[in-house]
């Protein structure tokens, strides 16, 4: 029976966590909601995706940019995008990749009302921005990321919140069926994050794998967290991997894999936490680092996450004293399994093939 209830519950939590991406992906549809089309890889000008999203957000309501398929890869030369309109934009992009080409971010919606992008790639973020700094940027909308791959990012706020993946002031984020991997964030003044950093709004990461990134903040800056970092709102972690990420604070607190301030809950479900490390002047964890909120584990394995800091500092999980909740996991100091594999040596045997025996035929007289 106690199966039965925690299954039904895992099924209901997942369900929940991709609830707002369906929503948003039916509610793009609707009656009056106005569609344009990206028809070519140019930066800028009539079908290209710069100018497309410069008329979705010119438009109230819900629109959206269709990406035509098999374009390739649309690269940046001049600018991040940044719309500041009365739309909420779903960015359908069918495969296609973009490339920041050194710029601080490729997509800042502005205004607040909201961003969904499925189907791409986001690659190429780099340089420094007085501003916020990241692939995807909202000022205060929800954003919403599905079948994805955002890798191969630098970001870098001198003065504002930095992420390798997402930035979010105040919306919700959905993370659905993505990997973020390879990615770095620096802040000089504030927070950073590896992969996802979100000021305010609730998490919630479906499918997805979230490694190898890195955050790092200065001496007089904020918290950093190697995968996702909440600042106020919840965490929800559902069958994905946060793995081998990094986090370095400077002056604040920190977690390798999930940092979660302000009291706010963290969920996991069927989830792993493996391999992350940390160091932090003040507070922090390894693997998941809370702020005094409630954490729930089922079904998740948290083990070799490594930490150092200045104040309460836990390897695995830091909770500041509050019992964590929940029941079928693995929780581990064990590093055992972050060791790589030794080398594959193959040997190659070379067989002599034997001379071959000649009959001489005889002859009688």
């Amino acid at each position: 029976m106690q199966v039965r209830v925690w299954l039904l519950r895992v099924l209901g939590v997942v369900a929940l966590a991709a609830a707002p991406l369906v929503g948003s992906v039916v509610f793009s549809a609707a009656v009056g909601a106005d569609t344009f089309n990206v028809t070519n890889t140019l930066d800028s000008g009539a079908g290209s995706l710069r100018q497309a999203l410069a008329d979705a957000a010119a438009h109230s309501g819900v629109d959206i940019v269709e990406v035509q398929a098999g374009l390739g890869t649309i690269t940046l030369t001049t600018s991040p995008i940044v719309w500041n309109g009365d739309a909420a934009v779903t960015i359908n992009g069918h495969g296609v990749t973009v490339n920041a080409g050194g710029k601080s971010g490729v997509f800042s919606d502005d205004g607040g009302d909201g961003v969904t992008v499925n189907n791409m790639t986001i690659t190429g973020v780099g340089g420094s921005d007085s501003d916020d700094s990241a692939p995807i940027i909202s000022q205060g909308g929800p954003i919403a990321v599905s079948n994805c791959t955002i890798t191969g990012n630098t970001a870098h706020s001198t003065a504002s919140n930095a992420a390798g993946a997402i930035v979010s002031e105040g919306g919700p984020v959905t993370v659905t069926s993505c990997t973020i991997t390879n990615n770095s964030a620096t802040s000089d003044e504030e927070d950073a994050a590896g992969g996802i950093l979100s000021e305010g709004g609730n998490v919630s990461i479906t499918g997805s794998t979230i490694s190898g990134n890195s955050a790092h903040t200065g001496a007089d800056a904020g918290d950093a967290a190697g995968g996702v970092g909440a600042e106020g709102g919840s965490v929800m972690v559902a069958t994905s991997t946060i793995t081998t990420n990094t986090a370095n604070s400077g002056g604040a607190d920190a977690a390798g894999g999930v940092l979660s301030e302000s009291d706010a809950s963290v969920t996991m479900l069927d989830a792993v936490i493996t391999c992350n490390s940390m160091t932090a002047a003040n507070d922090g964890a390894g693997g998941i680092s809370s702020d005094h909120g409630n954490v729930t584990l089922n079904g998740t394995t948290v083990q070799g996450n490594t930490a150092t800091g200045g104040g309460s500092v836990e390897q695995q999980i830091n909770t500041g004293g509050t019992p964590v909740s929940g029941s079928g996991n693995t929780i581990s100091d064990d590093t055992s399994i972050c060791q790589a594999p030794p080398p594959t040596t193959t040997t190659t045997t070379t067989t002599t093939a034997p001379a071959p025996v000649v009959i001489q035929p005889s002859f009688t007289g």
